[in-house]
């Protein structure tokens, strides 16, 4: 099994270093490393340029000629790998040194999966570690890993993010189903829930990297309490039940479209169909909730919203508490 890592870098030469010394530290090295850049105007060019000739394994560097934006730059990225697996990189985090073959043995020793991801440690803009972990941040309890599999994940996922992308490794023969990434998607959520829909994915408690946190990052493992979710006005909460409404509609678009002839299938996989069917379905059905609750009358929103929120409590959060003034 061959395993490619797919980087992105914008103005990361103040970290990128540390990232590609710790890709090289690999006990497993990968196959080769994919840099696409959006337009630095730092160093990061150089940096790479420099590592490319000291590395032990391929390395090929792009500059993009115009600015793609972190979603569409990975798929760029993605697309331009030749193994059989690939790992996602950030530009600005460490990996542990077991990182690639502790996950790729998951992958080698179980052909039915689709992807793997991890937990990770967690670091601040200087690299002094963070208590807790990533799954911590996320709200990935120990009750919901216990119950994340093939029945659950993608009933999960939708509900709230749990793949951070600099900790997967997935199969690149499900490319066909994940491509194109839509502006509006996140590039991880999407490969994520497609991945879920298609096959399995597997969560992995070990912490096989550390994630750095800091101001500058474009998507971090923030604390996102729950008055960020709900709004706190209800024009806010209106624009974002109609921006859902629309990202699910592109999921669900996606996953009508999918042919699973066009994709592989694993030993004893021969439900995809109705694997993808039943997907549609809560795709359908998430489109449904949040459509419903585009409207302005605050109470009709807060089931859609309980549901979709799991930590959302009545007595902890009063309709008054989240909608200050409620109109007639």
């Amino acid at each position: 099994m061959t395993i490619s890592v797919a980087m992105c870098t914008y103005n990361g030469g103040r970290y990128l270093q540390q990232q590609l010394d710790s890709i090289a530290e690999q006990t497993l090295p990968p196959d080769e490393l994919v840099v696409c850049d959006d337009g630095s105007s730092d160093t990061t060019e150089e940096i790479v340029e420099r590592f490319r000739g000291l590395a032990p394994f391929p390395v090929f560097f792009y500059r993009n000629a115009h600015t793609l934006g972190s979603t569409r730059n990975f798929q760029q990225a993605v697309q331009l790998c030749r193994s059989d697996v690939i790992a996602l990189c950030d530009q600005d985090d460490v990996w542990s040194p077991e990182k690639l073959a502790l996950l790729g043995a998951v992958l080698e020793e179980c052909p039915e999966l689709a992807g793997v991801f991890s937990n990770a440690s967690l670091m601040n803009e200087q690299g002094a570690p963070q208590p807790g972990d990533l799954w911590q941040r996320q709200g990935f309890t120990a009750l919901r890993q216990g119950s994340f599999n093939r029945q659950t994940a993608f009933d999960q996922l939708i509900q709230r993010d749990t793949v951070t992308g600099a900790t997967l490794l997935f199969r690149a023969s499900y490319l066909p189903l994940l491509v194109p990434f839509p502006a509006e998607w996140v590039h991880d959520g999407w490969i994520a829930l497609l991945l879920a829909a298609a096959a399995e994915i597997r969560p992995l408690a070990a912490r096989s990297m550390t994630y750095r946190l800091h101001a500058r990052q474009q998507i971090g493992a923030k604390r996102t309490p729950l008055s960020d979710h709900l709004h706190t006005k209800k024009d806010s909460a209106f624009a974002f039940h109609l921006q859902q409404a629309a990202r699910f509609r592109l999921l669900l678009k996606q996953l009508e479209q999918a042919d699973p002839r066009a994709r592989p299938r694993s030993a004893g996989e021969d439900q995809t169909q109705d694997r993808l069917l039943r997907d549609q379905g809560h795709a359908a059905a998430a489109v449904s909730r949040t459509t419903a609750s585009q409207s302005r009358t605050p109470s009709s929103r807060i089931p859609a919203v309980r549901e979709r929120t799991p930590e959302f409590s009545a007595r902890s959060y009063p309709l008054s508490a989240i909608w200050p003034t409620v109109a007639p």
